[in-house]
């Protein structure tokens, strides 16, 4: 009976217990999108944290915590929350963190004297994003009773009244955040009501909802004498005009003086003068941020206006419209840089195209920082990337302007600038300008400190003429985005010689990879290497031969159909990432490899696989068992991974491996059976090939006499035969015929125009690739639906290999990943010349389609 009503009670307290659904862990209780409706009353009693977000609690009544007296944390954001009884916190006083933003409550609507009296050791208060109206009238709690306050997040109504919160006798607060301001007029009494111990204010969102600043008050924050860092974000109203609330900091040194997004939209330019930053220039800054505000320029007395320039160690301008293709710009910039002489960190990214997302540098104090959006912005910068060739009446106009400004850029004399002796991070990505440096020689002295330099899209193709005084000594270096032809075949890397950190995504290294081996010659010192992006689908066996320090490499986001073998070279592996590629399975080399390094680094070993599609079939078992079973290191703890049946179904290796023998029991018998066949096939291929051989032998050596002097004296019927789907018809009639056959004077054969109806397809293509001294494939996006399209390349193969066929020529143009025929192209794809062919602009493709035809084989 006992023993009954023990397990009774179990149950129920188990039932009751599940109530919550809510998640323990080290007395951490996460309850956060549970659908509850009040604060849950059987949580463990000595829990110190408790998240309620995302629930639809509206009221907290009296006595609420009071079970949960040892409480550090509570948050309740993104809750109904309206109402807080005058007892909610009572019972525990020990609370360190409350958070209740983005609720609706209003505190206009009740007593708040008492609200907060039990949290006298409360240190952080977030309460933004309650105010249902933006009015004047709205009623601020009391929160005289938090002495020990050091962080406050509010909201800020248009002209705000601070006096019935009591915040003078909140002596400990150093840090005020806030987030949604609605002010019109900055007043120098807007903040009279605060303590003079705050050192940091956050400004967020400053009245985007309405219009533009009309008041600026150069004494607004003079209730803060020991102010250290001051953060402005999205306010509307000119620069000239905030910039006029450092005024009381005059001959005072501060931290950070962050001012993002500042501006008066739409059209808004700003030149930075010495009137502008007047204020400015009596304070000794360390940490100077503007950036989004739209600068386009420098005033020429703009050096004269830092008196402090010694003070600042960092410096970002990011995300303005400030373009070094100004000759003004383009002195003043780099003068403005030398006059910096402690200056240890310099942004200068996102110029002079605004952008509507930025990535910034992990700096101290900087506003919340948005995440780019890749796709869009490599878009972008492929426009700004390519020549334009406009016919009409505005090609002339553009020829012009190109023209005088390459000119004006081309006659100026060879720069020499001096970096800030103690600059060590200097980041200029996402640069987009026109063409005009190609002959620019700018040398960069003072190098010797640089440490971290980001290059990555930078697009005013300047590299050519860039050279380093002095030897580097990079420890991270980014040119990600920039042709790596530019860099390679050029001076570029010959001062780095000690990277540890490589990054060159996106940048064309598939070709380089496939041609030669300028990349072992860079990578020596290199300890993490990101060739993300690059279309790479093979690599040189000794490409990392050199690679002795090497232990990151990222290799995602290619085309490759296996792990190359050039990983194998490197002693120091310890992480390798393959994800996004077109990998199908890993051959037992490669995981012997893997097994044999996971032993070597100490158990160290990890490996990348997401997003590829593997197979799953009788030829890929011991790979599909080899994931589940092995030593190695994987990014999913429960290492499953998409997977392709046999039969086309989509499943995961985890699925596979647990319903192994149902799945793969007819892969044993199946293989002996093929064992048998190809053995029998074998013997029976090998004894008719003798037999023939033998009563045909004078016959055979005839024949290859005959052909061998074919080949001496053959004379082509065609220049070129192409290959190719309906879908490229109308562009080989308009672009491809009147260019080889008419201008270059070459005789193509084109499937439609030269074979015959009636005949048989196969011996007619047949006969006609074998009378072209070249074959030219044409991938669209059509391509690989092409009926004889398989047929043509491996007939293309057979006179390749037999030396009579001299080039074979792929285009790529308006293909996908998907859409090239990687397994027909694989077995020669060291014969191959690929051309990338872009509608918008093909004169490089024209050019290199020319060279390729008219130079010897």
């Amino acid at each position: 009976m006992e023993i009954t009503i023990c397990i009774v009670l179990s149950l129920l307290s188990l039932a009751k217990s599940n109530r919550h659904n809510c998640s323990i862990l080290y007395r951490t209780a996460d309850c956060t999108n549970r659908g509850l409706i009040s604060v849950p009353k059987d949580l463990p009693r000595e829990i110190i944290s408790l998240d309620l977000k995302h629930n639809e609690i509206e009221t907290l009544p009296n006595n609420t915590f009071a079970r949960y007296s040892m409480l550090l944390t509570i948050i309740l954001d993104n809750n109904s929350l309206s109402v807080i009884e005058t007892g909610a916190f009572s019972g525990i006083k020990r609370l360190l963190n409350l958070s209740m933003k983005e609720n609706t409550v209003n505190f206009t609507e009740f007593n708040t004297n008492e609200t907060f009296c039990f949290l006298k050791s409360l240190e952080l208060l977030d309460i933004r994003q309650n105010l249902e109206t933006i009015e004047s009238l709205v009623t601020y709690p009391y929160l005289g009773h938090l002495t020990n306050l050091i962080y406050l997040y509010i909201d800020l109504t248009d002209n705000p009244n601070f006096t019935m919160m009591d915040v003078k006798k909140l002596t400990k607060l150093k840090v005020i955040t806030f987030e949604h301001c609605f002010l019109t007029v900055f007043k120098n009494i807007t903040f009279q009501d605060f303590p003079e111990s705050v050192e940091e204010i956050y400004f967020g969102n400053i009245n985007d909802l309405l219009p533009h600043i009309s008041l600026v008050e150069s004494d607004l924050l003079k209730p803060f004498p020991n102010l250290q860092v001051l953060s402005l974000c999205k306010m509307i109203c000119s620069l000239s005009d905030a910039l006029k609330i450092v005024y009381p900091f005059q001959n005072k040194s501060m931290q950070a003086v962050i001012f993002k997004q500042i501006g008066t939209p739409p059209g808004n330019s700003v030149v930075l003068t010495e009137t502008m930053v007047s204020y400015l220039k009596n304070v000794c800054v360390k940490t100077l941020v503007l950036a989004e505000n739209d600068i386009v320029g420098l005033a020429p007395n703009i050096m004269a206006a830092f008196h402090n320039a010694h003070c600042f160690n960092t410096i970002v301008l990011s995300g303005n419209r400030f373009s070094m293709i100004s000759g003004s710009n383009y002195g003043l910039f780099f003068a403005l840089l030398n006059q910096l002489t402690n200056l240890e960190i310099f942004d200068f990214s996102y110029n002079p195209v605004k952008y509507n997302k930025i990535k910034y540098l992990k700096i101290p104090y900087v506003c919340k920082t948005n995440h780019f959006q890749p796709l869009e912005e490599k878009k972008l910068i492929q426009e700004f990337q390519t020549p334009r060739h406009v016919k009409g009446k505005s090609d002339h106009g553009n020829q012009c302007i190109e023209s005088k400004l390459k000119s004006d850029i081309q006659d100026r004399p060879h720069k020499t600038f001096a970096l800030p002796n103690k600059l060590h991070t200097l980041r200029m990505s996402y640069y987009l300008s026109v063409d005009g440096y190609n002959n620019q020689r700018l040398t960069l002295k003072n190098v010797s400190n640089l440490r971290h330099l980001d290059f990555s899209y930078f697009q005013m193709n300047v590299f050519k003429g860039i050279t380093f005084d002095g030897q580097m000594n990079l420890e991270h270096l980014d040119v990600s985005g920039i042709d790596s032809k530019l860099l390679l075949e050029t001076p570029f890397f010959n001062s780095i010689t000690s990277i540890s950190t490589l990054i060159m995504r996106d940048a064309n290294l598939g070709q380089i990879f496939r041609d030669s081996d300028l990349v072992s010659n860079i990578v020596s010192t290199v300890n993490k290497f990101d060739i993300s992006g690059n279309s790479i689908w093979y690599m040189n066996e000794f490409t990392f031969s050199n690679s002795k320090k090497l232990e990151h490499l990222i290799l995602s986001n290619n085309i490759l159909l296996k792990i190359p073998l050039a990983v194998t070279h490197i002693d120091a592996l310890e992480i390798l990432d393959v994800r996004n590629n077109e990998l199908q399975s890993i051959n037992e080399t490669m995981r012997s490899w893997m097994e044999s390094q996971n032993e070597k680094t100490k158990k160290k070993f990890k490996l990348f696989l997401a997003n590829n599609i593997f197979l799953c079939n009788c030829d890929s078992m011991e790979f599909i068992k080899w994931i589940v079973r092995s030593n190695l290191t994987f990014e999913f703890h429960s290492r499953n991974y998409t997977c392709q049946l046999s039969n086309g179904t989509i499943s995961d290796t985890k699925t596979v491996y647990n319903e192994f023998h149902q799945l793969f029991v007819h892969c044993s018998n199946s293989v002996w059976l093929k064992v048998g066949l190809w053995s029998l096939f074998t013997f029976i291929t090998i004894t008719i090939i003798v037999a023939i051989t033998f009563n045909f032998r004078w016959r055979i050596l005839l024949w290859i006499y005959s052909k061998s002097r074919k080949k001496l004296y053959h004379n082509f019927q065609y220049d070129i035969f192409i290959s190719y789907a309906d879908d490229s018809i109308n562009w080989i009639t308009k672009e491809l015929i009147p260019t080889i056959e008419k201008f270059w004077n070459l005789k193509m054969c084109i499937e439609d125009r030269d074979i015959y109806a009636g005949m048989s397809v196969a011996d007619e293509l047949s006969n006609a690739i074998e009378n072209s001294r070249h074959f030219l494939i044409i991938i669209s996006k059509e391509y690989r639906k092409k009926t004889w399209g398989k047929f043509e390349i491996e007939r293309a193969k057979v006179e390749k290999f037999t030396n009579k066929l001299q080039k074979i020529i792929v285009i790529e143009r308006n293909a996908r990943k998907e859409d090239l025929p990687l397994e027909e192209l694989a077995k020669f794809q060291n014969d191959i010349t690929i051309i990338e062919w872009c509608d918008n602009d093909n004169t490089n493709a024209w050019h290199k389609l020319g060279l390729t035809l008219s130079t010897d084989c």
